[in-house]
């Protein structure tokens, strides 16, 4: 029915809600029931529109449809199983990255997410950006390490000149999880494969840099930074301004 001036609408009567439990129930039916031990339990929004409207038990008999999960991307799993067929993944990875990966493969029954001649994630033009994990309302997307962080801190991406702006998920005061700032105009929200899954790598990684160093007797020593910087100014001062040179990452 075409939308007029004036006409009034209803979207909460007992008519439309019965027409929602009958398409939840369908996809209740072909969907694992494992909800307390589901990766997803207390963030699945088929969860939350199941409880809404008051659905505690499978109206329809289950399907036996099994499908292989998918565990070759390093960062997510790809399990159809859990899969709802609502294309979101599939229309963020063409509307909003631009990669076209995925796609809605077969018709009726057999009908699956899937990447161009069907193969794995990690053999498809896939960038593991992950916007289609946040995206996926089940479990059918699901990043490998599934911790919940009990707090974030703000911060800028540092991997590129772009300036992403994200929150860092930390529990135990490690970084778990990396999430982008819808609000911040730069990116959206949106995160490259680096800046949201490189942060959890290298932050807490044995080798990384936390202090300045400063060569003594042919090795490296930790320093401060009062001192390092008195140094380079000290070594800097024997060389007139045109004999200077410096190059800087793009941040």
């Amino acid at each position: 029915t075409p939308a007029t001036d004036g006409m009034v609408v209803h979207t909460e009567t007992p008519a439309v809600n019965e027409v929602r439990r009958l398409a939840v129930d369908l996809l209740l039916a072909d969907h694992p029931v494992d909800c307390l031990t589901c990766r997803k339990n207390q963030q699945c929004e088929l969860q939350k529109v199941a409880a809404y409207l008051g659905i505690t038990e499978r109206r329809f008999p289950h399907t036996n449809r099994e499908f292989p999960v998918d565990t070759s991307n390093p960062f997510f799993d790809l399990d159809r199983n859990y899969c709802i067929l609502c294309a979101k993944c599939v229309r963020t990875c063409d509307e909003v990255t631009g990669v076209g990966a995925i796609d809605l493969a077969y018709r009726g029954y057999p009908a699956k997410v899937a990447t161009f001649g069907d193969k794995s994630l990690i053999e498809s033009i896939c960038k593991s950006c992950g916007e289609c994990v946040v995206r996926c309302p089940v479990a059918a997307l699901i990043p490998k390490d599934t911790r919940q962080p009990t707090r974030e801190v703000k911060t800028t991406c540092p991997y590129c000149g772009v300036g992403c702006q994200m929150y860092l998920g930390i529990k135990d005061e490690q970084v778990i999880r990396v999430r982008g700032d819808r609000d911040n105009e730069v990116n959206l929200g949106r995160l490259c494969v680096k800046g949201r899954y490189g942060a959890t790598e290298f932050v807490h990684h044995p080798e990384r840099l936390t202090n300045p160093l400063i060569r003594q007797n042919g090795e490296f020593t930790e320093t401060t930074w009062d001192e390092a910087l008195d140094e380079v100014a000290a070594k800097l001062s024997h060389y007139q301004p045109d004999e200077v040179a410096i190059i800087s990452s793009a941040k």
